[in-house]
């Protein structure tokens, strides 16, 4: 039996160079504007991969052999210096820089950070480019599922009206996955949260197109706001540390304020 793993990594590696271009890629599904792509040699799953182009820079958050990287199309010399800026804070990293582009092995407060983030910026010698990093959470949720599933895309569904699903009890108070489950991704957005309440923290859930509530790295403290990237359509939940959901659904939407008591 398979056991999932949220895969981030305890250190800075880099696992392996690119995969030869001859590899197989099939498209596994999309996340936002986040293609998600697995990759095999000869008749073996090797990897998955989410790649975008943002403002003229290729993007790919890499999950290989348990370990993440990240490849963006700076490209440069091997000598040259390397400095990764995520929201003004510098982060470690282990870069190969080629003409072709950079890649990065990140530690994992380096990891989180691509995930939470609103904007990294990159440094290759005298070149600097500025990422947004919108969609990034849900994307590497996605790459996870690919690796999860070795590569296999899942069966189309109509995510306007989403066929049910198997799902353990939600929780009380909560309503079933399937029945929000997040409609077509739509436009960039952002969740705003603001926890009105006790003392305990909640934890914030994605519904993703399937029913299944996938925990987003956002906890939410009394008296704390916090601002999620999303795409309009995408439904959210939020749990006490019980179980139990406090209201209903929260649908994203133009620049989408909640308050949750």
């Amino acid at each position: 039996m398979k056991t999932f793993r949220r895969f981030v990594p305890g250190a800075i590696a880099l696992p392996l160079l690119a995969a030869d271009p001859a590899a197989a890629q099939d498209r596994f599904d999309m996340a936002g504007t986040w293609e998600i792509v697995a990759l095999s040699e000869g008749d073996a799953f090797d990897h998955c991969e989410a790649r975008r182009e943002v403002d003229g820079t290729e993007v790919r958050m890499i999950l290989q052999d348990e370990s993440w990287t990240v490849w963006a199309s700076v490209s440069g010399a091997a000598t040259d210096a390397v400095s990764l800026d995520i929201d003004d804070t510098v982060y470690a990293v282990e870069a190969q820089v080629t003409s072709d582009g950079t890649r990065l092995g990140l530690t994992r407060d380096g990891m989180e950070a691509v995930r939470n983030g609103t904007l990294a910026t990159l440094g290759v010698g005298d070149t600097v480019a500025e990422i947004a990093l919108n969609g990034t959470a849900a994307a590497a949720l996605r790459v996870e599922d690919c690796t999860f599933n070795e590569g296999q895309p899942p069966e189309p569904v109509d995510l306007h009206t989403p066929a049910p699903v198997a799902e353990p009890a939600p929780g009380p108070g909560c309503p079933a996955g399937s029945s929000v489950a997040s409609a077509d991704d739509g436009g960039e957005t952002e969740l705003s949260l603001t926890y009105d309440g006790p003392e305990t923290p909640l934890q914030l859930y994605w519904v993703d197109p399937y029913g299944r509530l996938l925990p987003m790295p956002a906890l939410l403290n009394p008296k704390a706001q916090v601002v999620v990237p999303a795409y309009k359509g995408q439904s959210f939940l939020v749990k006490a540390l019980d179980g139990s959901c406090l209201g209903d659904a929260l649908l994203a939407g133009d620049q989408t304020v909640h308050v949750i008591r």
